[in-house]
């Protein structure tokens, strides 16, 4: 059995897993020395060993995975610990930084603490999710507590018999079968518990980002700079007064057209009075005249236009 052939997800898993015969031996000489175990039967051996797997190299695991999950919670911390120091002096730096390059408005500032929020907060809730570090921590004392118990209880006790063969009392080998049955009994409960607790989080991203966004538009309102403020009265005065601009000088062309459209009227009917009889040609004149008095009315109009236009351009 030891040398038969390997699956692939075995071999996968075997480069990520301590539980290997070269750990177990290792952990086994451990062992016998804490019992006082001088020379161990082949038969012995292989119930030690297999307590070895079934407790020591599993308490590794767990040591390891706690390390890791330590670490994580470590750099979850240190990341909170920056955006809480880093975000102020970031929203007034940003606020004040005004060049030919890059100009921040507070709508710029306040998506970007938006994000930023937004990614710690996706993080807390992932990091609350994962609860790991009491449940491996728990599993791993049991364990220890485990061995630890065993090996004050039976130390000097395992063997008895002449040298250099001693054999195993029969109460040492069940209290090893025993030990063994508690300890996957142990990892069985906590698999079944992370297996509860470890699932795929599901974030709402809508709602995330509406509680960010408020969140932001708070932080950006009380740490940016009064500048940014000002900046943005400027910049809002700038875009009306374009906008009046454009529409005054939209006005103005209407008006020109005005005049252009009614002058040319006006020749046409000029030209058509040679031609008209008495009652035509007084009808003419009328509207040439009606058209004349349009005319001097745009051309006031136009007057004020080109006033209101100079006025505006001057602000």
């Amino acid at each position: 059995m030891a040398n038969r052939p390997s699956y692939h997800f075995e071999e996968s898993a075997r480069k990520q897993s301590i539980r290997t015969p070269e750990y177990a031996n290792q952990a086994l000489d451990a062992f016998t020395d804490r019992l006082g175990i001088a020379r161990a039967p082949a038969t012995l051996k292989d119930l030690l060993r297999e307590y070895v797997i079934e407790v020591q190299l599993n308490i590794d695991w767990y040591v390891r995975r706690l390390e890791r999950e330590r670490h994580m919670q470590w750099l979850f911390t240190a990341f909170s610990v920056v955006l809480l120091i880093g975000i102020p002096p970031l929203i007034a730096w940003l606020s004040h930084r005004d060049d030919t390059k890059t100009v921040w408005t507070a709508a710029q500032i306040t998506a970007m603490i938006t994000g930023i929020l937004a990614i710690h907060k996706t993080l807390a809730a992932w990091v609350d999710k994962r609860q790991l570090f009491g449940h491996f921590w728990r599993t791993s004392a049991e364990l220890k507590e485990l061995l630890y118990s065993f090996e004050q209880r039976w130390y000097g006790k395992a063997t008895s018999g002449p040298e250099p063969s001693p054999e195993p009392t029969p109460e040492f080998v069940q209290a090893l079968q025993a030990d063994v049955a508690r300890a996957r009994q142990i990892v069985r409960q906590e698999r079944q518990g992370f297996y509860d607790l470890y699932q795929s989080p599901a974030f709402d991203v809508f709602q995330r980002l509406n509680d960010a966004f408020g969140q932001g538009q708070s932080l950006g309102q009380q740490f940016r700079s009064p500048a940014l403020d000002d900046r943005a009265v400027r910049e809002q005065d700038a875009t009306q007064r374009k906008q009046s601009i454009e529409s005054v000088q939209r006005r103005k062309r209407e008006i020109e057209a005005q005049i252009q459209g009614c002058d040319r009227l006006a020749r046409e009917l000029a030209a058509e009075l040679g031609s008209a009889d008495g009652a035509g040609r007084a009808r003419i004149e009328q509207n040439i005249e009606i058209l004349h008095q349009n005319i001097d009315q745009a051309r006031r109009d136009l007057i004020k236009v080109d006033a209101e236009l100079a006025a505006l351009s001057a602000r």
